[in-house]
């Protein structure tokens, strides 16, 4: 009888050691593409990311030159704001003072721009831009928001 309390007791640890590990997983995607088609910034990635390194592509579908314009937003700042801030898509517009990053790579058509950033803890508005552009339109798409965890800290070390 007490043998099967304890492989009773040791079944239904493992189902809770199981279930734990599963919730916490640590597959987290860590790659970001925006596509933009010269109408719309589409976002394909996580909401929200653990600090560290991402990796950020962009894919543009048109004939201009396509950049990342990012920004942390100040502490207080939301998607919302970026996105009144932004106005109609396409608008020409300088990212805002309460959004600190900038425009960090840009890309010519057809030819895929994959770059690794290291991204701190904060909330990050990530959009298509095609600020470099001399020939065509110069306005800036939004794309989304991404949430950036702080790393847990391990209490062994």
């Amino acid at each position: 009888m007490r043998s099967s309390r304890v492989v009773s007791l040791l079944f239904g640890f493992g189902i809770v050691w199981l279930f734990l590990t599963g919730c916490a997983s640590t597959d987290e995607s860590r790659e970001i593409v925006l596509t933009f088609d010269g109408n719309t910034c589409q976002y394909d990635g996580p909401k929200a990311i653990t600090e560290g390194e991402v990796t950020i592509t962009l894919d543009n579908k048109t004939n201009y030159e396509l950049s990342l314009w990012a920004g942390k937003l100040d502490e207080g700042r939301t998607w919302q704001d970026m996105l009144e801030y932004i106005g109609v898509p396409g608008s020409s517009v300088e990212l805002p003072p309460w959004a600190h990053w900038s425009v960090l790579a840009t890309k010519v058509p057809d030819h895929p721009n994959t770059t690794k950033y290291a991204l701190k803890e904060g909330l990050y508005a990530i959009n298509c831009c095609t600020c470099g552009e001399i020939k065509g339109p110069r306005g800036v798409w939004p794309g989304a928001l991404l949430k950036v965890n702080a790393k847990l800290i391990d209490s062994k070390g």
